[in-house]
């Protein structure tokens, strides 16, 4: 019996928690760049380039040499290039370090014969799982590229060259055309295919109810949102639908709650009616190693126009008078060496009807808040579009550059990997990635809904 067997029953909870690879659309590159206003105009679609015929991994000839190579690759590459590394231990749930995850990872490789690329794959998820979400670190597994080369073509990404050739590469096809042949991945990837080449969007792999609705508590109009996932267009129609029968509301609460994340773009479109005839700006202080491989992937260009000319070295991070830097962890800036105070994202949305809405939001949140999720909190917050009620969001949803998320090509078997670039600042001091977004009201251990509706009745 394959010495892979004992990882039969991880691999099953690491492909549930991370075989869905979130999207998010790319940070916008210029400040002044709106959301696009209506989902009434069909989105350009090209067919899909990810090659089905390509000839498969062929894992007999992957040796125990190569999985250690690839591994090792993947651990020097993070620990590089990704500042959010020293915090794995201290997230909520953790058992292990980052040492500590390496080493166990690697001992376990160093059990696998040649030949085992299963043993290899559970072994590579049951690592990423053992990171739990802090900056998106992991392998990407089931349907993630064909969904991510699929999403890039839609978006025509001319800006991430690089991201074309790792995704593209017939090393990565060849791999993640033989991964979804394996049983735990065969039915999940024939049940999405159609989707994808459809709707260039990926359902969770985790049945999730994902339609928004709207309600009434105490004539206050409530719009559940339960994911940024899901059929992209239907759900962009049903948010506009719903923000437009609430538009003249002296009070919206957004329900957040539960919601993990998916398609940055599902809000920015469905949420457009709330943003028409108002100015919004994000700023971020974010910091982050410098290094040749973060800038080869987000563009030379693209860092000298934006990254560059707000870059400063993380001595002065000391002095910098926006944020409560008594409260700064340095150890857990070992990986920076550089930051920066970068405007995320501006929305100036001219109105599309005659109505826009001048009343005020809210959004209520929980600790499950992550991702796309979390960038339409942090967006709101930062640039006073609503007030957020309820606990702290899960964090991860900062998107300083585009690409958000740094993939790496592991040399031998064609695996792809990715981290998030960027340590993002609290006000407080502490890490967005960690602490996630603080709500202006905490509803401590109250009913986020009932906070919110006692705030309003004052």
């Amino acid at each position: 019996m394959k010495k892979s067997a004992m990882f039969t029953a991880l691999l099953t909870l690491c492909l549930l928690t991370l075989g869905c690879n979130r999207e998010e659309s790319p940070a916008p590159e210029q400040l002044e760049q709106p959301p696009t206003q209506s989902s009434d105009q069909p989105e350009s679609k090209s067919e899909p380039s990810w090659d089905e015929d390509v000839v498969p991994f062929d894992p007999a000839g992957f040796t125990q040499v190569q999985m250690l190579e690839d591994y090792d690759y993947f651990w020097d590459m993070l620990e590089e290039n990704c500042p959010l590394l020293p915090l794995v231990g201290q997230v909520r749930g953790a058992s292990m370090d980052s040492d500590q995850l390496k080493e166990f990872g690697r001992q376990k490789i160093l059990e696998l014969s040649d030949g085992d690329a299963e043993g290899f794959c559970a072994v590579m998820n049951y690592v990423s799982h053992g990171f739990h979400d802090i900056g998106h670190i992991g392998v990407i597994s089931s349907v993630g590229p064909h969904s991510y080369f699929l999403r890039m073509e839609q978006h025509n990404d001319e800006n991430s060259p690089e991201l074309w050739e790792i995704y593209s590469d017939e090393k990565a096809q060849a791999f993640y055309n033989w991964q979804i042949q394996l049983p735990m991945y065969k039915d999940i990837w024939q049940n999405q295919t159609n989707q994808i080449k459809d709707n260039h969007s990926v359902k969770t792999e985790i049945p999730i109810a994902t339609e928004p609705s709207l309600s009434f508590q105490q004539e206050i109009p409530v719009i559940k949102i339960p994911s940024f996932s899901g059929d992209k267009q239907q759900i962009i129609s049903q948010l506009k639908q719903l923000c437009l029968k609430a538009i003249n509301a002296p009070h919206l609460i957004l329900d957040l709650r539960g919601n993990v994340g998916g398609d940055t773009d599902i809000w920015l479109k469905g949420l457009s009616p709330l943003f028409q005839g108002k100015d919004l700006v994000q700023y971020c202080l974010v910091a982050y190693p410098n290094t040749p491989y973060n800038r080869q992937i987000w563009g030379e260009e693209a860092c000298q126009n934006r990254l560059d000319p707000a870059s400063k070295p993380i001595e002065q991070l000391h002095s910098c008078s926006i944020i409560a830097t008594e409260n700064l962890n340095w150890n857990d800036l070992n990986n920076c060496d550089s930051f920066a105070l970068l405007p995320i994202m501006r929305l100036r949305a001219e109105p599309e009807a005659d109505s826009i809405f001048q009343g005020k939001l809210w959004i209520l949140t929980d600790s499950s808040v992550y991702s796309a999720a979390e960038a339409f909190v942090a967006f709101a917050q930062s640039s006073g579009l609503a007030t957020i009620v309820g606990e702290k969001t899960k964090g991860n949803g900062i998107l300083a550059m585009s690409p958000p998320k740094i993939p790496l090509l592991l040399p031998n078997s064609g695996m792809i990997a990715q981290y998030t670039p960027f340590y993002s600042i609290n006000s407080d001091g502490s890490c967005q990635e960690l602490m996630g977004t603080t709500p202006n009201i905490d509803a401590g251990s109250e009913d986020a809904l009932a906070v919110c509706l006692r705030e309003i009745r004052r």
